[in-house]
């Protein structure tokens, strides 16, 4: 098994965006813009109305994600609303990427709560429930034209997902063979549905710049024979974000990549692929929302 590493920052500013040919990724995510649009915001740039996806390929990203919650008050970011969004990306041609919280709601490092529809199931359900999801969500994508070239499964879990079942916060070994288990039914899942192409897998964390648990996280997990494609490991300093954290964190990322391979039980891994995420800033009033481009530049 070969992994890549993606890292990602968040950024705001002005300015075009000058990035490098493929294979450098250059997007962030934005399945905000369905409620957006329907609270009548509508985005700008130069003062002038543009469908939101054709200014991010008009600005130089190539890539997309979409994160995904299972039954969400209000219907935004569910299946229905990330098939349309997904029309919308693949007509300029941008890659997409899909982030599955299995949750109705925001899942990260604080909360991993399960679906309510899910609440009751044994683990074993729960399982079922988590590989018989992500297939629904992924063939659903490739019937309809706009197959994922990224599906991450699970966001920010470095305390394990799909809690209590999926709780892995400690070294306890039930832990990590419980949320192992939970992982590989969603991988197996892509897999099983990806059609004809290659979709990458991707484990995310939000410890960009926290070498020492990042390792800790990934050694237990392959402990576990999880088989992934992609290390995604995330840092946000929100608007005052500069690129020398984002180069301070690509630079444990790298020292991360080596110890991990030098693990009897890892895999080998290959350069690592970094995954640039700046963010739109975006100031919605009563009846307009304004996209502005980030400015953004390679590091490397």
């Amino acid at each position: 098994m070969s992994v890549t590493l993606l890292c990602g920052l968040l950024v705001a500013g002005i300015g075009a965006i000058n990035v490098p040919a493929e294979p450098f990724l250059c997007g962030g995510d934005v399945s905000e813009i369905p409620e957006v649009e329907a609270g009548g915001g509508k985005y700008f740039y130069n003062g002038k109305e543009e469908d939101p996806f054709v200014l991010m390929k008009k600005a130089g990203w190539n890539f997309v994600r979409f994160r995904i919650w299972n039954q969400p008050k209000g219907g935004w970011c569910d299946k229905d609303h990330t098939l349309k969004l997904a029309k919308r990306a693949h007509a300029q041609g941008l890659k997409i990427s899909l982030d599955f919280h299995y949750s109705d709601w925001w899942a990260d490092p604080g909360k991993q709560t399960k679906p309510a529809a899910w609440k009751d199931l044994s683990f074993e359900d729960l399982e079922k429930a988590v590989y018989d999801y992500t297939a629904e969500v992924v063939s659903a994508m490739n019937k309809q034209g706009t197959p994922p070239y990224m599906v991450q499964v699970g966001n920010e879990i470095v305390g394990g997902m799909l809690w209590p079942e999926g709780k892995a916060n400690s070294n306890n070994p039930e832990q990590w063979e419980r949320l192992g288990k939970l992982l590989n039914s969603g991988l197996k899942a892509v897999r099983d549905n990806q059609g004809k192409g290659k979709i990458l897998t991707m484990l995310h964390l939000d410890r960009g710049g926290d070498n020492k648990t990042s390792v800790w996280w990934f050694d237990k997990v392959l402990a576990q024979k999880v088989e992934f494609d992609t290390i995604g490991l995330s840092t946000i300093r929100g608007g005052t974000a500069r690129f020398k954290h984002f180069k301070r964190t690509s630079t444990i990322l790298r020292s991360a990549t080596k110890k991990i391979s030098t693990s009897p039980r890892s895999p080998t891994l290959g350069d690592p692929t970094m995954l640039l995420a700046p963010m739109f800033t975006m100031a919605i009033k009563p009846k307009v929302a304004f996209l502005t481009p980030p400015r953004a530049r390679p590091i490397f």
